[in-house]
């Protein structure tokens, strides 16, 4: 790509930041981690845990444990310890309205002469009939010194975003900071399940940056989870192995496909005593259950909450 049509490829993104910015939203009901402490986590004489992670209903481990086929659990036992997947995502913990699941990342890398030396474009999908989308906790990140990063979704939400990533010298690059000076940030829309990312050079292949910059890096991960340690991340050789394993991708989950008073009215309400239905405020259809004020436990199963 020449130069003339890479700052035509930058003007681009620049625009189509502006157009498509999206206002990052945490879901209203936040991050609570009550439901793998209830008493009863899981259906009677179903298994609680897959290796170090508690697997609360409606998600369950074999016929009968789990509310429907979207929350079955495969208890991988060929890796130790065992690892719990939904389809191909390894789960590392679940929370009332979310779990995390083992992120991926993008890559680019070069030599000083400019020749890439190695390629990973990436995408994930959580199943388009599924009742999960990608939380708006995510945000997409790209760290590099002469790099755009490509983010796109098919399916149900179409969007197309980007970032890029610009600087000379070392000492512009600020730890901490992800406003476009080697490291760039942008927020999602609601009820994404599907997205894929490749990553390119703006200029000249990281000729003039390969010094200190010798690779560009994108994901979707939890914002929460991540920071920018500057230079050190550019020249860290273990920089996406390490990113993969310490910032999680949050999945929200809600049940069914029916509103709260569609599932009641349906007779297949899957809330118990002393809990209250909760519409879903992730863009997919659903609901959750929530314990009321005073109440803990599991709202999913019988007896319901206790107090």
């Amino acid at each position: 790509m020449n130069f003339t049509k890479n700052i035509c490829f930058f003007l681009f993104l620049i625009l189509l930041a502006i157009t498509l910015q999206f206002t990052s939203q945490a879901t209203a009901l936040g991050d609570v981690i009550t439901i793998t402490k209830a008493a009863n986590v899981t259906k009677p004489g179903c298994q609680t845990e897959c290796g170090n992670v508690t697997i609360p209903f409606p998600f369950g481990i074999g016929p009968g444990c789990f509310l429907s086929q979207w929350f079955e659990i495969t208890c991988n036992a060929s890796s130790n310890p065992p690892r719990p997947q939904i389809g191909r995502l390894e789960v590392l913990e679940f929370t009332d309205y979310t779990f995390r699941v083992r992120n991926k990342v993008a890559s680019q890398c070069y030599d000083q002469l400019g020749n890439i030396t190695e390629e990973n474009p990436v995408s994930t999908n959580v199943g388009l009939t599924t009742p999960f989308s990608f939380s708006q906790k995510n945000h997409f990140t790209l760290i590099g010194c002469d790099d755009f990063a490509l983010f796109l979704s098919r399916f149900q939400v179409n969007f197309t975003g980007g970032c890029t990533a610009l600087c000379l010298k070392p000492e512009e690059v600020v730890n901490g900071s992800c406003s476009g000076v080697g490291c760039c940030q942008t927020s999602i829309p609601k009820a994404l399940k599907y997205y894929s990312t490749s990553v390119g050079s703006m200029v000249n292949n990281h000729i003039k940056v390969w010094s200190f910059d010798p690779c560009t890096y994108a994901f979707l991960g939890e914002q929460e989870r991540f920071t920018f340690n500057g230079v050190s991340d550019f020249m860290d050789p273990n920089f996406r192995n390490r990113t993969m394993a310490s910032v999680p991708l949050l999945v929200d989950w809600v049940v069914g496909n029916l509103s709260c008073s569609e599932a009641r009215s349906a007779g297949v309400l899957a809330c118990q005593a002393n809990s209250e239905c909760v519409e879903s405020d992730t863009g997919v259809p659903g609901y959750r259950c929530i314990c009321n004020n005073g109440y803990h436990g599991q709202p999913y199963l019988e007896p319901g909450c206790q107090g």
